[in-house]
């Protein structure tokens, strides 16, 4: 759970086994809380329903929340999606589910609606991706590869056309395509590296390659169009020997031909658990690795490993970054300067690397879990930030499927009442520019109508309140932190109205001053100031409150 948030969600229990592993894989998916309530749509709900207030977040708008009830009343648990636009522009989701795959609208996401669920084989593990009018489905059930024709999808309608046996093993662990090129990938059942499908005839794949040389846990697939690999098909494999236990890391495959595919590079970590999934900076220069043991088997927060990949025969891993959550990360993706991580417990993470695409930070963040960030595999599984509206997808073990849009971090605003001084006078806060830990710009907090030559400061706290407090108002909880007194100014003799107070924030900020004010924190903050005449007896003025979050 965020450390700044402590609201407690209390979710309905439904009974669960434990869930058996696939091929070679130790782990299993932790049984937690499975929510059997109704779906939230804010369209319709609004923002005072509880699913609207009670996940944690930051930066990240819930449109509509669709838990497994939704699909099925025996159902147990959710796992991976991907996302779709038809032609006409429309957009879905598509989640795979313990029992098939469902098929979501949202191109209103507040408003998002079922249309159906495809049935497939009783399986946790499932995976789908799209190509033109088709979806492929595949899961550790068996059954191959599932082809969903989606030409009628705007009428309400995705048919389950046929099914690919070829290739051997009937189960998949993920599958991937490469859309530029035309090609699909099934990665894993048991014990497979990579099968190659050519989807010319995308309504009939047809099986063209493998590459059994290790384990493929997770594969992710582009033909590069530009630079030294222009044209080339490069797959980024996570993979390992024994099912991806031994020797895990990364293997770096040119697939171009697929006679004859090519191990350009290959490379792992310090601390390596398991090799999980990876995908590259949008410019290619980087690739960003989750490995799935390493917060479990090595004590590690929230790890996300950094490698070098201009040359791709000689990867580099640099180094890995962490927002010291302890839940285990899982699927991340690039889009532009935005990073999104589903990391189970703490759910969505969105990191900017804008500034630094080697040690981003973290600007917005959606728990799906709030009541803990435990390291066990529950939680959010995967996100897909791709749509052209702008609406990210959640797709939760236990919770089914979040919609969201990406508001950003709200702008300063002024809240709660000041005490009047001695002169009758209102002390009044203004402010000027944005707090923003990376800003050349200044953020000024200014205090107007206060009483000249008295001294005051501007304090602060990480929770609002509204409490008395010296005949006034206390605007904020403990604990309060103080910065530097000042002089109001103002006129030379008399008493009188003409004083002022201005605090800038970000050079405060940018001083390492306070280490809680991270991104992403929210500070709720007013002036004091001396009044000896104070009608109350206590000597105070108080201003009223400016509120803001700290952004990057």
């Amino acid at each position: 759970m965020h450390r700044r948030f402590a609201h407690a969600l209390v979710f309905a229990l439904t009974a669960s086994s434990l869930a058996v592993a696939h091929d070679g894989d130790a782990k299993v998916v932790d049984p937690r809380e499975r929510w059997g309530g109704p779906a939230y749509r804010r369209d319709l709900d609004g923002d005072n329903h509880f699913a609207a207030t009670s996940f944690p977040a930051i930066g990240i708008q819930l449109q509509s929340w669709l838990p497994l009830s939704t699909f099925a009343t025996v159902i147990n648990n959710a796992n991976s999606g991907w996302g779709y636009v038809s032609p006409s522009g429309r957009e879905y989701a598509f989640i795979g589910l313990s029992i098939g795959t469902g098929v979501v609208e949202v191109t209103t996401p507040g408003a998002a609606q079922l249309l159906t669920v495809i049935p497939g084989p009783t399986s946790i593990w499932r995976d789908v991706r799209t190509y033109q009018q088709y979806a492929y489905a595949v899961s550790e059930g068996g059954t191959g590869i599932q082809v969903l024709d989606l030409s009628q999808i705007d009428n309400g309608t995705v048919t389950h056309v046929n099914t690919i046996t070829t290739g051997g093993a009937a189960q998949t662990h993920t599958v991937c395509i490469d859309t530029a090129s035309g090609f699909l990938y099934r990665s894993g059942g048991s014990g497979n590296g990579l099968r190659i499908y050519s989807l010319a005839n995308p309504l009939n794949p047809t099986l063209v390659a493998s590459w059994n040389n290790k384990y493929v846990h997770e594969v992710s697939v582009f033909t590069y169009t530009s630079g030294p690999y222009a044209g080339k098909q490069i797959a980024f494999c996570c993979d390992g020997f024994n099912g991806g236990w031994t020797n895990t890391g990364l293997d770096i495959l040119d697939v171009t031909n697929k006679s004859n595919i090519k191990v350009l590079g290959s490379t792992t970590w310090a601390n390596a658990g398991y090799s999980h999934q990876a995908w590259p900076s949008s410019d290619f220069k980087y690739l960003y690795v989750n490995d799935e043991k390493d917060e479990q088997d090595f004590g590690l927060p929230s790890t996300t490993i950094v490698i070098d990949i201009q040359n791709l025969a000689a990867p580099q891993v640099l180094n890995t970054f962490s927002n010291g959550n302890s839940a285990i990360g899982h699927n991340l993706y690039t889009n532009g300067k935005w990073l999104f991580e589903a990391n189970y417990r703490s759910g969505l993470r969105v990191f900017n690397t804008e500034f630094s695409q080697t040690f981003p930070l973290e600007y917005y963040s959606f728990d799906t879990v709030p009541s803990g960030d435990e390291p066990t595999f529950s939680g959010l599984w995967n996100v897909y930030p791709y749509l052209p509206s702008g609406t990210i997808l959640g797709f939760d073990i236990d919770k089914g499927l979040f919609v969201w849009t990406m508001a950003g971090l709200p702008g300063p605003s002024t809240y709660c009442s000041a005490k009047p001084n001695s002169q009758g006078c209102v002390p009044t806060i203004s402010f000027t520019g944005r707090p923003a830990w990376l800003s050349p710009l200044e953020f000024w907090i200014n205090a107007s109508n206060v009483l000249n030559k008295k001294w005051g400061l501007f304090f602060y706290g990480l929770a609002p309140a509204n409490a008395p407090f010296h005949g006034g108002t206390l605007c904020m909880s403990a604990p309060i932190k103080r910065t530097t007194l000042q002089s109001s100014g103002g006129s030379s003799s008399g008493t009188d109205c003409t004083g002022s107070f201005a605090f800038e924030f970000n050079a405060y900020l940018q001083n390492f001053i306070d280490p809680a004010l991270d991104v992403g924190t929210f500070v709720y903050g007013q002036y004091w100031s001396r009044d000896p005449s104070d009608p109350s007896g206590f000597t105070d003025s108080l201003s009223n409150a400016i509120k803001f979050s700290v952004e990057f």
